[in-house]
């Protein structure tokens, strides 16, 4: 049989929901062990396909800028800054409301050409459903990836924030997702990988 190169590794994700005076309300933890398919650099673009938006789509969106050039753990890495390319930017689904108000920071791998961080917010607020539930004030994400020694890529945390209304109260919600303790597991049949649960690196 064919060989199978699979990562297994904790997962930890936290949700943490405030009202809008920032207090915390309710909060929520899940750990587990997971594992999937291996994935080399060089079988992925540098920037994946969003859903339905084709790079080329999501590239006409934006205005690109070379920032210089930063280590990111030891590796060279390419900053790219993006902004929306113009304020009247075709809206053809709700999902683009989001995609046509963003801007950030990319580090891209020079050797791989894979993002190894990304940074983004909202550059203004979004209406959901034309205001009807209610509007998003504020959304940051933050994700890091790291590469194995044999060339391959994954996220080691996510974060995001977002402020907005649900009808008629305000939310503030926090995740945060870690992955720990990751591993290469190589065979002709793959079981599921039994980690020690992990809370720390």
């Amino acid at each position: 049989m064919k060989e199978k190169s699979t990562s297994a590794y904790n997962r930890v994700r936290t949700w943490e929901y405030r009202n809008s005076s920032g207090e915390l309300k309710s909060h929520k933890e899940k750990h587990s062990v997971e594992n999937k398919p291996l994935r080399l650099a060089a079988n992925e673009p540098a920037l994946n396909k969003f859903k339905n938006y084709s790079i080329r789509n999501l590239a006409k969106r934006f205005q690109f800028t070379l920032a210089g050039r930063e280590m990111q753990n030891g590796r060279p890495s390419l900053m790219v800054d993006f902004q929306p390319a113009s304020d009247h930017l075709p809206v053809n689904s709700f999902a683009e409301n989001f995609i046509n108000k963003t801007a950030g920071r990319i580090w891209v791998d020079e050797e791989d050409f894979a993002i190894a961080q990304a940074k983004f917010h909202l550059t203004e607020q979004v209406n959901v459903l034309g205001g009807i539930v209610g509007p998003v004030s504020k959304f940051t994400f933050e994700l890091t990836r790291l590469r194995t020694p044999e060339g391959y890529w994954f996220a080691r945390n996510m974060d995001w924030h977002v402020e907005g209304r649900e009808m008629v109260v305000n939310r503030i919600i926090d995740y945060h997702e870690r992955q720990l303790n990751e591993q290469k597991i190589v065979g002709t049949t793959m079981s599921r990988a039994i980690l020690p649960a992990s809370r720390h690196e």
